[in-house]
């Protein structure tokens, strides 16, 4: 099996949306996997962002490049906010029944992406893609589009190697074991791409208002299945609907303790 990229402008213009994440804050990310006795099933991959944290941060940032002290002013933050909403309308949704075709096209034998969206309402957005495979194990190679051109000063940041919606089911590994079938993955973690891409802080402010961007952050991986369930390490379970979630202070304790048992594990009896 071999990783593989759709390459639409389609695909891409969500990606360029999603990726803009990477210095934003009030995240809802949820990945979810319907999976059927013989091991194939859906997947989807959804982000709610709300960027008004994005503008705060980025304000604050030009005003220390400029030397500037104090909390930026109800106006630079109205033109700040201006700014990234006009940059985001350069973007345009191509239509997407065209462009769903165009791109499953390149799709390998057993994937398909059967939907792709996203809805802007002012400072926030909902995106989302949707795809069917014919066997779990082969999610882990879902490797989304990279949009090459440069943005315009001031543009939503550009896709990045990387980041956390490059590759949205990175991580998953699913073990056959015989008699039973064990599936594990690391949660999406967005904090780290923000750690990677922010300046230095030496005097710590701009950890404090990272921090504050994130405190909303969820992100969340369900699995729903009518296979027995042997063992798992979830948080709930809701029917045939096995949850986990994760709040920032849990990334916090990932980062200071390791991983653990606080990532994805459920055995399956096949």
């Amino acid at each position: 099996m071999h990783s593989f990229s759709v390459r639409t402008r389609f695909v891409q213009s969500l990606v360029v949306l999603l990726t803009t994440i990477l210095l934003a804050g009030c995240f809802d990310v949820e990945q979810k996997i319907v999976l059927k006795k013989d091991l194939s099933g859906k997947a989807e991959f959804h982000m709610g962002i709300d960027f008004e944290p994005m503008v705060l941060i980025m304000t604050a940032m030009q005003r220390e490049m400029e030397g500037k002290t104090g909390e930026p002013t109800k106006a630079e933050l109205d033109a700040a906010r201006q700014k990234f909403l006009e940059e985001m309308k350069k973007e345009p949704m191509p239509d997407m029944k065209k462009e769903l075709a165009e791109a499953n096209k390149e799709m390998p034998e057993g994937i398909r992406m059967l939907d792709a969206t996203a809805k802007q309402d002012g400072m926030k957005m909902k995106t989302g893609f949707v795809f069917s495979f014919d066997d779990v194990a082969k999610l882990n190679q879902v490797a989304m589009p990279q949009k090459k051109e440069e943005g315009s000063e001031g543009a939503p940041p550009s896709p990045t190697s990387g980041s956390t919606v490059d590759k949205p089911f990175e991580g998953l590994e699913v073990k056959d074991e015989g008699k039973t079938i064990l599936i594990t993955s690391k949660p999406m973690n967005p904090t780290e791409d923000v750690k990677d891409q922010a300046p230095p802080s030496e005097d710590g402010k701009m950890d404090k208002q990272m921090e504050e961007a994130f405190k909303s952050l969820r992100v969340a991986y369900k699995i729903e299945s009518e296979l027995e369930v042997v063992e798992h390490n979830a948080k709930r379970k809701e029917g045939n609907t096995l949850i986990w979630e994760w709040k920032l202070d849990d990334f916090k304790k990932m980062e200071k303790e390791g991983t653990k048992d606080i990532g994805v594990r459920v055995r399956y009896k096949k």
